[in-house]
């Protein structure tokens, strides 16, 4: 089939960061991938500002963040029924305060949530047959050089392993990478990365094998490569490539980074100076490299989150303040994007896109 469906995660509420808030709630879009083109299907208004979402395909579920001043900590379940909508949300509430990234485990038993307000950790059970359960909650301390951004820490992203055995959270408040072991139930902490002074760590991702990180930092525009011990989990730094920046005007500030389905390369977004970069894994015997092959304008202002098609023919680039979607095609075996540009749909300010499997 060439048709996919993808959620659409928005602001629907004005902020500092968000001047401008046109989002109606968690969209629903068809798209062709033979043609191109997209078409609204319906879209789930009943949220106030579901700025991440996150789909797990064995459970049919798609999991919204709220990011509701009025309702902190608020994360919605929503089943896809056989006829392909979604019936009412399920309200889960934690203890971390503020989210703004979520994971759920391959098999859907498991949520996991990071709070970049208060810089903690919190674990959920998921039961079909029963209400969400809140089962394990961490803290962290500590600060960062930057006085505003880094008074505290700041849990932006909390991210599981391939073999789903450890959780690792970005802390762009201390410049750390948390490890903790899933086993334990996020009891303690097995180690961290520390990353230099002032980068401010925001997203990871990991390579196909689970050997490899790759750490965007936004407070300095730093892409940090990092060999993976696969038993003890622990991380070294091996590269780190400063991104490309210096011909552009503006502040860059990277928000998204993504694995291609092929392995072989990966896409992040620049918000500022509003840029997508591509970078080729290199793998020389038994070390891996990075190497930049690409970098276009995302079509739009101030790019956040980004995805790949399953196929990997397509980037989908979610263009907060100029309220659109670009797709960009892209080789699906070699992870190469292609010459042709973008196409774009018009949607009030997408922030996270989530293909529905």
């Amino acid at each position: 089939m060439s048709e996919m469906k993808l959620a659409v995660g928005t602001y629907t509420m004005c902020a500092g960061h968000v001047p401008d808030a046109r989002g109606k709630g968690v969209e629903i879009l068809s798209f062709d991938e033979v043609t191109g083109s997209f078409s609204e299907l319906y879209t789930m208004g009943e949220m106030k500002n579901p700025t991440y979402l996150s789909w797990n395909g064995n459970t049919s579920s798609l999991y919204a963040i709220e990011e509701d001043p009025e309702n902190v900590g608020m994360i919605r379940q929503f089943i896809r029924e056989k006829d392909g909508s979604f019936g009412k949300g399920i309200s889960l509430r934690g203890q971390c305060g503020a989210l703004c990234h979520i994971s759920v485990n391959h098999s859907g038993d498991s949520l996991y949530a990071s709070s970049y307000q208060n810089g903690s950790i919190c674990g959920f059970h998921l039961n079909r047959d029963s209400e969400p359960e809140e089962w394990g909650r961490i803290s962290y301390e500590g600060k960062g050089p930057d006085p505003l951004r880094q008074e505290a820490p700041h849990a932006h992203q909390i991210l599981l392993d391939p073999e789903e055995t450890r959780a690792y959270i970005c802390d762009l408040g201390t410049d750390r990478v948390h490890i903790h072991s899933l086993e334990r139930g996020l009891k303690g902490e097995d180690g961290c990365l520390e990353l230099p002074a002032g980068y401010g760590p925001r997203h990871m991702v990991f390579d196909p094998s689970g050997a490899y990180a790759f750490i965007l930092c936004e407070l300095k525009a730093q892409l940090i490569l990092a060999r993976r011990n696969r038993k003890d989990g622990t991380l070294k730094i091996v590269e780190d490539i400063a991104l490309p920046a210096e011909s552009f005007s503006g502040t860059p500030a990277p928000a998204a980074i993504k694995m291609h389905p092929s392995g072989h390369t990966l896409a992040l977004s620049n918000r500022f100076i509003d840029r997508i970069e591509v970078y080729g894994l290199v793998r020389e015997e038994d070390r891996l490299t990075l190497q930049w092959i690409d970098g276009f304008s995302s079509e739009g202002k101030t790019p956040r989150d980004i995805t790949f098609s399953p196929s990997g023919d397509w980037l989908f680039i979610a263009n907060q303040d100029s309220h659109n979607i670009a797709a960009k095609r892209f080789d699906g075996k070699t992870g190469i994007p292609e010459s042709s540009r973008p196409v774009s749909y018009e949607t009030g300010s997408p922030v996270c896109i989530v293909p529905l499997l």
